[in-house]
C-alpha cells in the first residue's frame, strides 16, 4: 500500500485512517505491507481492519481502520490465503482440468471439438500470423505440463517455459486447489503455418 505521513505519524493513537495533505495526491508515497485481519461493511461506510508493525502507539494498539475506497486507491497489490484441504480429501476427488485457445486480438476463446483421448482441435483453420494463448483451468490441485510438437516428430517444453539465460522456469507447475494458467504476453503462441486445423500440444496433468 502507498502511505505517506499522514498515515504515519498523523495515525498515532488514531483508528481510522484518513487521507490528508500531499498524501492526497500520492506524491512522494512510499510502499509498505501490511496484513488485513478483517472487514466490516458497516463500520466508517465500510472499512478493512489492518494490523501494522509500527509498534503498538501506531494506530490502536498497531490496529487501524481504512475505508473500502480509500483500499482500492492507495493499495497495489493484494494477496489472499486459503488453506489446503487434507490429502485425503484431494485424493476423492476426480482430477479434472479444462483447456482452451484464447485469440490474442479479440480476447475471445477459439472454437473446438474433441477428437478423442482427451485431444481437441480448431473448428476452423487459424490464420497465419494469429496471436493466441492456451489458457489451462483445473478444479483439484495438481501439477500442469505443457509439451508442443513439431513436424518432424520433435518435442519442446511450452510450459513452464524458460526465458533465455535462465536454467530453471520461475514458473512453477503447480496449481493449487482451483486455478488458472494463462500464458503471459510475451510467451503466447503464434499460428506460422497454414492448415485445415490445429491440433492443440499434448497437455500432462498429474495429481498432487
Amino acid at each position: 500500500m502507498m502511505v505517506g505521513q499522514s498515515f504515519m505519524q498523523g495515525m498515532m493513537g488514531k483508528e481510522l485512517w484518513q487521507p490528508a495533505g500531499i498524501d492526497q495526491s500520492q506524491v512522494g508515497l512510499g510502499g509498505h505491507a501490511m496484513c488485513v485481519i478483517g472487514y466490516d461493511d458497516k463500520k466508517y461506510g465500510g472499512a478493512f481492519q489492518i494490523m501494522n508493525s509500527w509498534s503498538p502507539q501506531w494506530g490502536n494498539n498497531g490496529i487501524a481502520w481504512v475505508r473500502y475506497g480509500d483500499f482500492k486507491e492507495y493499495v497495489r497489490e493484494a494477496y489472499g490465503i486459503d488453506p489446503l484441504p487434507k490429502s485425503s480429501a484431494v485424493a476423492s476427488l476426480p482430477l479434472e482440468c479444462n483447456i482452451g485457445l484464447v485469440d490474442n486480438s479479440n480476447k475471445q476463446y477459439i472454437k473446438l471439438r474433441s477428437t478423442g483421448s482427451n485431444t481437441f482441435q480448431t473448428l476452423s483453420p487459424i490464420a497465419i500470423g494469429t496471436r493466441f494463448k492456451m489458457e489451462v483451468k483445473n478444479s483439484t490441485e495438481c501439477y500442469i505440463y505443457i509439451f508442443g510438437q513439431e513436424t518432424n516428430g520433435s518435442s519442446y517444453v511450452l510450459f513452464p517455459y524458460l526465458k533465455p539465460g535462465e536454467t530453471v522456469s520461475k514458473h512453477a507447475p503447480y496449481c493449487g486447489i482451483t486455478g488458472y494458467r494463462l500464458f503471459p504476453k510475451p510467451n503466447r503462441l503464434k499460428r506460422i503455418m497454414w492448415a485445415t486445423g490445429i491440433i492443440l500440444p499434448l497437455l500432462r496433468v498429474k495429481k498432487n
